[in-house]
């Protein structure tokens, strides 16, 4: 997912992740203030780690935190 750029279509709410989700503002509060840490997101495939760090970079992008991502492949 390209952050930079705005989505044409608004992504689909995030269900029953409140609780992930205010965790990860926390920690991106934290960071900004200068203390940075590690969240890993883990679990099966298809619950939607994606989606909550996608959420997560665009919080982050619209609070204009400067925001990376890296793709892995198995080789």
């Amino acid at each position: 997912m390209d952050v930079r750029s705005p989505s044409p279509t608004a992504p689909p709410p995030l269900v029953g992740r409140d609780r992930e989700l205010a965790v990860l503002h926390d920690r991106l509060t934290v960071a900004r203030a200068g203390r940075g840490s590690l969240v890993l997101i883990g679990g099966e495939g298809g619950i939607g780690k994606t989606a909550l760090a996608d959420r997560l970079a665009r919080d982050a992008t619209d609070a204009r935190v400067t925001v990376l991502t890296a793709l892995a492949a198995v080789v």
